[in-house]
């Protein structure tokens, strides 16, 4: 509807530019002149913190309407006669408008020393800001000093240090509008030191110079040495040097200048009363460490053997710093990091090291003696009815019927399969490949309606094998399970209105380009809401079905997927018209003949997720090595998660508890695949420090956030979103 009757409509209308509904997407930075909020953050051009100071955009200046002076108060209003409205921003805090009134006043200092303003008695939230004069004597919000800018009307203070003769201006300005009545106070620090050889009165006591007992001890004054007090403000030593500018007073704590501490000097370099090795701060230093039992994940080399944490081969054993691969059953170690070792792992049932030999049961099937011979072939059951004369078998080197012929030499094999003949009819539980076709018994074709066989094992159906895969009793197109699979679809034209893949394409109704004249596709009219299951934009806001805010909550759309969840399912998960590989979500998936170098998201986050994993859990890919926003060697595994807000914010995405390099990146997902090639933001600190990310999303906005591993890094880790949805205040 043309609310307005300005001839626009919704989106279309220029005051809905900001409008949620309305789909800002960012563009880039602000472009201070053509009217268009190209960054999305509700501020266009000069009215953008951006282009504060561009050209174009001068920025308004303050006008004191007072002298003010020190040890004075006075109270007032920020909407006063002689306030103004013309400031917005302040140098020492960027990112906020003050769009209310600003009062101001100026202040000469009479001398050196501390001032102290304090703001008292508010009822809004006005902020106060010390500028000092420009060269030009100008009241610039632009030269900020220091300022105060607590939430609400909570009391404001500022204390800086003033010179002699120099202008300041005080201001108290509105945030978000705020008017408020105040009161200020000014309070000024005493007067400066005695200077004790020019000829002045300096700290006003009526005595000048050596006269004034400040100066005893000075050597102008004639110093008689005596053993140097550090805090006095003498030279008593006489040397020239006073307190901690005097090298004697080098021990004292509250003459020490922190630098970094140096390990062997025998100094406390960094002033927390801690020289060289006594310093936690040299516990790296070689001739520092005291040995102790490696911890595997404080990131310290505790025993002292130059090797951190899982670098150190004595934490082989801890599970973060296990690298899987296959079970090795004799080495004592958990090879696939399963927390089993050797024959405790099942992976190691049936290897030779870890069988336990027992009398040999003679028709099991097993090894139970260990010798590598099962059931009758073991000379151990040769005295056991019906194993001193059986069946021959043609390759086993024994004469299994007692006839005097052994293998191919006894006439029962010839024809055999293992003496060069083409079999006979499968026999389908004598373990034997009797019909030459490399399958034995029930592994065999011939053998899959014997009852023997018959005994059903469910795997998913494959939908054009002629097989029952997942024993329902029904094959292939005849399953459920293959409805919308290609190989049963038989097509007919597109039905533009009956929610089917009609013509096998992939693309159901209007999404499907055989519907782009289709008159239900093409109603010439915008209904006055949108229909939440017709894959059609009906209301015309340029949004189709779930897209649509109007379908919030619809509980058709409560069934749909976010989007394409799996892209062999035959079904269209995030009901948007388009069907597995048909479905842009599915660009890059191996089903849909991917390629390397695209990750594949394997979770989902929202705000105030928490994730514990790893970079090399089950879900990772190992596809990546480059980003498009500068970042290469990015040799470990990948783990990747689709990111969405409900609300719009901004979004800080925190990656800590890491063991090694691992690197945390956000892709842009408007292409509707993991690609490396649209990284939009990345932390990609050394070593095993955190990684913290900050971006600014919008409902229905998706990104992908992958955790890789630097030169083949891999660590576990703990992965939080934190979104701030209000307007941040000062």
């Amino acid at each position: 509807v043309d609310n307005d009757c300005n001839g626009q409509t919704d989106c279309d209308d220029w005051q809905c530019a900001q409008s949620p509904y309305c789909g800002c997407v960012p563009t880039g930075p602000e472009v201070c002149y053509d009217g268009v909020d190209n960054d999305c953050n509700g501020q266009t051009d000069c009215a953008d913190q951006a282009c504060v100071g561009s050209p174009g955009c001068p920025q308004e200046l303050c006008e004191p309407f007072a002298d003010l002076s020190c040890n004075s108060a006075f109270a007032g209003s920020n909407d006063a006669p002689g306030s103004t409205d013309q400031v917005l921003s302040y140098a020492c805090l960027s990112g906020y408008t003050w769009d209310g009134p600003e009062i101001a006043g100026s202040f000469v200092a009479p001398a050196d020393g501390q001032v102290t303003v304090q703001v008292t008695g508010l009822s809004a939230d006005l902020d106060l800001f010390v500028l000092r004069a420009g060269a030009d004597g100008a009241c610039d919000p632009m030269s900020c000093l220091d300022g105060s800018w607590g939430p609400g009307s909570s009391d404001e203070q500022v204390t800086f240090m003033a010179s002699a003769g120099s202008v300041y201006y005080l201001v108290l300005d509105g945030y978000a509008g705020a008017i408020s009545s105040f009161s200020v106070s000014i309070t000024c620090q005493g007067p400066p030191p005695e200077i004790c050889d020019n000829g002045v009165d300096d700290d006003g006591d009526g005595f000048t110079d050596c006269a004034d007992p400040d100066c005893f001890g000075h050597p102008s004054c004639g110093c008689v040495p005596s053993p140097e007090v550090c805090d006095d403000g003498q030279d008593n030593d006489c040397d020239g040097f006073t307190d901690c500018a005097d090298p004697d007073c080098s021990w004292a704590p509250w003459c020490c200048t922190p630098t970094p501490e140096i390990c062997d000097d025998e100094q406390d370099n960094d002033c927390d009363g801690l020289a060289d090795c006594e310093d936690s701060d040299c516990s790296w230093a070689p001739w520092c460490c005291v040995p102790q039992p490696e911890s595997c994940w404080d990131g310290v080399d505790n025993d002292c053997d130059t090797l951190v944490d899982c670098d150190d081969d004595d934490c082989a054993g801890a599970p973060w710093c296990c690298v899987p691969s296959p079970e090795v059953c004799d080495d004592g170690q958990d090879n696939d990091c399963d927390g089993a070792i050797d024959c405790d792992d099942s992976d190691c049932a049936g290897a030779p090291s870890c069988c336990v030999p027992e009398p040999e049961v003679c028709f099991n099937f097993s090894d139970d003696d260990c010798d590598g011979l099962v059931d009758c072939q073991d000379p151990d059951c040769a005295s056991v009815p019906g194993c001193q004369c059986y069946p021959e078998v043609c390759d086993d080197g024994l004469d299994n019927d007692c006839d005097g012929a052994t293998d191919c030499d006894d006439p029962d094999c010839q024809g055999g399969c293992d003496c060069g003949g083409t079999g006979s009819p499968e026999i389908c539980y004598d373990l034997q490949d009797n019909d030459c076709d490399g399958a034995t018994d029930c592994d065999d074709p011939d053998c899959a309606q014997h009852p023997v066989c018959n005994v059903c094992v469910p795997s998913p159906e494959v939908c054009d094998d002629g097989q029952d895969n997942d024993c329902d009793g029904a094959i292939d197109c005849d399953d459920g399970d293959c409805d919308g699979a290609p190989s049963c679809c038989v097509p007919i034209p597109e039905i533009c209105y009956d929610t089917e893949d009609n013509d096998c394409d992939g693309l159901i109704d209007c999404v499907d380009p055989d519907c782009a004249s289709d008159i239900f596709c093409n109603i010439p009219i915008c209904l006055p809401m949108e229909l939440c299951a017709d894959l059609r934009d009906d209301d015309c806001d340029g949004l189709v079905d779930c897209q649509d805010p109007d379908c919030f909550g619809d509980p058709y759309c409560a069934t749909c997927e976010p989007y394409e969840v799996d892209c062999g399912n035959y079904d269209d998960d995030d009901c948007d018209g388009k069907i597995d590989c048909a479905d842009e979500d599915c660009a890059g998936q191996p089903e849909c003949g991917g390629s390397l170098g695209m990750c594949v998201p394997s979770g989902d986050l929202s705000c105030w997720s928490y994730v514990v994993g790893s970079n090399a859990a089950p879900g990772s890919t190992d596809t990546v090595e480059e980003y498009s926003c500068g970042v290469g060697n990015e040799t470990g595994p990948e783990y990747a998660y689709r990111l969405q807000v409900d609300q719009p914010g901004e979004v800080t995405i925190s990656l800590t508890g890491l063991s090694a390099d691992l690197d945390l990146l956000v892709l842009d997902a408007s292409g509707q695949v993991c690609d490396p090639d649209q990284c939009q933001a990345m932390s990609i600190n050394g070593g095993p420090s955190d990684e913290s990310v900050q971006l600014f999303a919008f409902p229905g906005q998706v990104f992908y956030v992958v955790v890789d591993g630097w030169n083949g890094a891999i660590s576990g880790y703990d992965l939080e979103v934190a979104c701030d949805q209000a307007v941040p205040g000062p």
